[in-house]
């Protein structure tokens, strides 16, 4: 019933939307970006079948893991508001304050987490729902499995430095997390390590998300272990999609077969 409320209100988004101008000649130009941007992500992964999962940081990451045919199952930060220090958190205790019942706070369709961002779940209500908070804590068990394994993971972030476009985000973060600004691919190297310390055949992708600019898609780091894009998309997003076709189709063939392919 839920996933059909947020379809059902992207759904009304786009029709009330007035998309910008793009011609077909440029959208034939960002979409041949995207695919040699595709083929540089999987030259980079070399070969292995990496499970494509998301950090955050907003409901973005996990919304086009699954449009992009990459989503396997879920994990426990899937559609949630995340920093690195919030994540690096959530490791530290394995997850219990994240479950944590006296922590949560309920907003009717989502929640908050005292401890992290007052509106930290963004499409579950874990405070009011306990068939919420058990699926939680079945995606944390998945996680720990997965980890366990040691096999390849290639962790999706969107990274935010538009605040003034995201407000929920903005003015959700609680006195112990604070919002981040003008972050960049050392800003996560903390985080980084400790992923790899649990497991090592991990690898970072991460996608710094500009809107309504001209548009712009560019490798800014490459490493062993992490690729950085700068991602300027000609319109908005929702903060869960992209309101433009042409965003939209950009962002999707990016991650395209990033999980099986020869």
């Amino acid at each position: 019933m839920k996933s059909f409320i947020n379809k059902g209100i992207h759904g009304l988004l786009h029709l009330m939307h007035r998309p910008v101008a793009c011609s077909e000649t440029e959208r034939a130009a960002f979409l041949q970006t995207a695919s040699e941007t595709n083929l540089e992500i999987k030259q980079w992964l070399n070969n292995s079948d990496f499970e494509l999962i998301g950090l955050g940081q907003n409901c973005n990451a996990s919304w086009y893991i699954k449009e992009s045919g990459n989503k396997r199952t879920s994990y426990p930060l899937d559609w949630i508001f995340t920093t690195p220090e919030i994540i690096l958190d959530m490791l530290e205790d394995d997850f219990a304050a994240f479950v944590q019942k006296d922590l949560l706070i309920p907003h009717g369709m989502d929640a908050g987490n005292q401890r992290y961002h007052e509106t930290l779940y963004g499409h579950r209500n874990p405070a009011s729902r306990e068939t919420d908070r058990q699926y939680l804590i079945r995606c944390i068990e998945r996680w720990r499995k997965r980890m366990k394994a040691q096999e390849p993971i290639l962790f999706l972030t969107i990274v935010l430095n538009e605040s003034d476009k995201r407000k929920r985000w903005k003015e959700g973060f609680t006195k112990k997390f604070k919002m981040p600004t003008n972050q960049k691919l050392e800003d996560f190297e903390i985080l980084m390590t400790k992923l790899k310390s649990i497991n090592s055949n991990c690898k970072f992708l991460f996608v710094e998300q500009k809107t309504q600019e001209q548009f712009d898609l560019s490798v800014k780091n490459k490493t062993e272990n992490a690729i950085w894009l700068n991602f300027s998309a000609i319109d908005k997003n929702t903060g869960v999609q992209y309101m433009h076709e042409v965003d939209d189709a950009v962002m999707k063939t990016i991650l395209a077969n990033l999980t099986e392919w020869n």
